[in-house]
């Protein structure tokens, strides 16, 4: 026990070791293992030759041996000799298994001094895949660049400070990215220029600390930019690089699980968000957990945060940022029911949370905002918001009588009647069909609608049918509501027509005045001064914002489908449908929704307004 005591004072004892003859013995450690790696690798691939080709042969003799066997008990040799020959089928195929043993610790033990010898080759593909990631990556943020510079000038004038400040950040993260690359970029060439003498000595050290750096920077950088999604799938590309280099250049075990174990934790992690968000989000829903209509935004706590993920796209966020009234919020309103609303139970017919409801549609008025909504389990009846137009204050729900999607509203001034997409039910040999249609609320029975209270649907006014298989949107222009429907193709066309408005505001004519067509996938169209305005979104890609020229003062005078738009503005992804009120083009979306906040690049719980002169006379 004192002779240990000794020891362990003289270890203590010892000198540490400065940084240089640390380095020193970690490259003689290098050389050393490089050598074994070599070394072992033809000893085991030898080895592993002669160990397949006795095996063979083994296996070749078990076959014999069993036949003897096999015949000399079809002929009923006596039990001695069938005994000795089993015990010899029995040895023989024990030195099979033995030989299979050996066979694959062989092939593992040559495959990690394989891969010690060939760890050069993987990290320069490695290094080669980063290096094509990161050029594209730095000529898509210096064209974001340039043009988040280009539209700040543009709109500067007329933006509030914190918006300014908000894009300088959203440009600042930029210039990480590209900084980012150009050192992904000179690693990926100083691992190509690599030496032997190199490969085996500081450099190699050098390369592996940046690997680890490298890697643990662009997780942060694409936290950041998740927004961006070419960004997102670039970084994660050069983030598997890295771990791939961090793996191959290290020298200890160690090292090497911890990244490995990092990786199955954050792929593993991705992996299981997209999987929640994509099967349970999208066909179940959270139990309710109040009795009242969520008015707090579900993913952005305050309205810079919102307005960071809006500078993603930078024409929308500079053009949505200018002329706003700060004291209104910069002309933004909080989605209501995002988290959860109170609505009724289709099966039930009871009150019940709902914390599924997803917006479709959007009408402006001088004193109130309308926000339509549908569950999207179909378990809940679709619902409208009611919101003050001038604080953005939740009023009210208003419950409907059934799981329409809602997908358009539409405010009629003349005769304050507020106009909802819907579907006719008809019960046809013992069958029930719907139909597309529109129907109409008057503002009166509205205000006096009180669902705490009554605990039923509002009564429709009217339920007028349309043409189209669906009605997928609506508007109101000029005494006439605007329907059309949506379709999937993104070159391809769909159609819209319009209905005169009789019976005092609450009915519209049998038969369409005009029908035109329009672009595929339009959630929304509007009509402002001699533009009409559609918006267009589907799935991940990017949404888009069309304005086209009215020719002849007619809107039906056009085939907008077959022509090109006047003015293109891109928008976030899930835009849906969009509202022209005093100026202001207000803009919805439905990635706020709980089905796909998760997965949606940028996360819109608030209603967002574009100066509309600024976007059709858009430079």
């Amino acid at each position: 026990m004192r002779d240990d005591g000794k020891d362990n004072k003289k270890d203590r004892k010892r000198p540490k070791l400065n940084k240089e003859q640390k380095l020193k013995k970690q490259v003689e450690e290098l050389q050393e293992q490089a050598q074994i790696d070599l070394e072992g690798y033809v000893t085991c691939r030898s080895a592993l030759r002669a160990v397949r080709q006795e095996l063979v042969d083994e296996e070749k003799k078990l076959e014999r041996v069993k036949a003897d066997y096999h015949e000399m008990k079809e002929r009923h040799a006596p039990l001695k000799y069938l005994s000795v020959e089993y015990r010899r089928v029995r040895r023989i195929k024990r030195h099979v298994r033995d030989l299979t043993k050996a066979k694959k610790k062989l092939h593992r033990d040559m495959k990690e001094h394989r891969d010690g010898v060939r760890r050069k080759t993987v990290t320069n593909i490695f290094a080669l895949v980063s290096f094509a990631a990161m050029i594209m990556m730095i000529l898509w943020r210096l064209r974001q660049l340039s043009y988040g510079v280009y539209y700040q000038a543009m709109y500067a004038a007329g933006q509030p400070l914190e918006a300014i400040m908000v894009a300088v950040c959203r440009q600042l993260l930029r210039v990480a990215c590209i900084g980012y690359g150009l050192c992904v970029i000179w690693q990926s060439i100083q691992v190509w220029f690599m030496k032997k003498k190199g490969w085996l000595g500081i450099l190699r050290l050098s390369v592996k600390k940046k690997a680890y750096r490298l890697m643990f920077v662009g997780i942060l950088l694409q936290l950041l930019s998740y927004g961006d999604v070419l960004t997102n799938v670039l970084m994660l590309v050069t983030i598997i690089c890295h771990m791939g280099m961090a793996i191959l250049l290290s020298t200890k075990e160690i090292p090497r699980r911890l990244i490995k174990t990092f990786a199955v934790l954050y792929f593993g992690s991705i992996g299981v968000i997209a999987l929640y968000s994509v099967v349970f989000c999208r066909n179940y829903e959270l139990p309710g957990v109040s009795d009242s209509t969520s008015t707090h935004a579900v993913s952005n706590g305050s309205f810079l945060a919102q307005m960071w993920e809006m500078s993603t796209e930078s024409e929308f966020y500079n053009m949505g940022m200018y002329n706003t009234d700060m004291t209104r919020s910069y002309d933004m309103m909080t989605i209501p029911g995002l988290d959860y609303a109170m609505t009724l139970n289709c099966e039930t017919k009871e009150p019940d949370s709902c914390t599924s409801m997803t917006p479709q549609g959007i009408a402006v008025t001088d004193k109130y905002t309308f926000i339509s909504a549908y569950c999207r389990t179909k378990a809940h009846r679709s619902v409208i918001f009611m919101l003050d137009s001038k604080t953005g204050a939740y009023l009210k729900t208003i419950v409907l009588k059934d799981t329409t999607h809602a997908g358009g509203l539409a405010y009629d001034d003349k005769n304050d009647v507020l106009w909802f997409s819907s579907y006719l039910s008809v019960e046809e040999e013992d069958t029930r069909t719907k139909y597309a249609s529109i129907s109409c609320l008057t503002l009166q029975s509205m205000v006096a609608y009180n669902f705490d209270s009554q605990n039923i649907a509002i009564a429709y006014r009217n339920t007028c049918p349309v043409m189209f298989p669906a009605t997928s949107f609506i508007t109101y222009y000029d005494g006439h509501i605007y329907a059309g429907y949506w379709k999937k193709e993104k070159n391809g066309y769909s159609m819209a027509a319009s209905y005169k408005i009789v019976n005092g505001g609450t009915a519209i004519a049998d038969d369409p005045d005009e029908a035109f067509y329009i672009p595929g996938r339009v959630q929304g169209l509007q009509v402002y001064r001699n533009e009409i305005i559609f918006s267009i979104s589907y799935g991940i890609d990017e949404s888009k914002v069309e304005v086209y020229d009215i020719k002849s003062g007619k809107i039906s005078g056009s085939n907008y489908s077959s022509e090109r738009p006047r003015q293109e503005l891109k928008l976030p992804q899930k835009l849906e449908q969009i509202y022209s009120y005093n100026g202001r083009l207000y803009c919805l979306f439905e990635s706020g929704s709980f089905a796909y906040r998760l997965t949606a690049p940028v996360c819109m719980d608030r209603v967002v307004s574009l100066d509309e002169s600024a976007l059709v006379q858009r430079r």
